[in-house]
């Protein structure tokens, strides 16, 4: 919890100074997620992923009539990713979906 708390801190300290660049921002996410893997917490992002009925999502958009079974339907936008403890998930992802070849 030490590490993931350091982390936090330095991505914070480097978002509010402007004083990190591209990469040390980037490099602190790789340590908050290593962090959070030690932890037992995985989180995915259903980005471009084709969207299925009944799938374990909250659905913020979806085309209206659109067919889940009949049309091909891609998560084209993800305001909050899955998250999962223990390959069980605690946070279903909100999604956008849409026809393909749309938006």
């Amino acid at each position: 919890m030490g590490n993931l708390g350091t982390e936090v801190w330095r991505l914070g300290k480097r978002l509010t100074a402007g004083s990190g660049t591209n990469d040390r921002i980037e490099e602190s996410h790789k340590g908050l997620m290593r962090c959070l893997g030690e932890l037992g917490v995985r989180i995915e992002d259903p980005l471009g992923a084709r969207y299925f009925e009944g799938m374990n999502a909250d659905v913020i958009d979806l085309p209206d009539n659109a067919d889940p079974v009949d049309e091909i339907l891609v998560i084209t936008d993800v305001l909050r990713p899955a998250v999962f403890v223990s390959d069980t998930c605690v946070v279903s992802p909100q999604i956008i979906v849409e026809k393909k070849g749309q938006g």
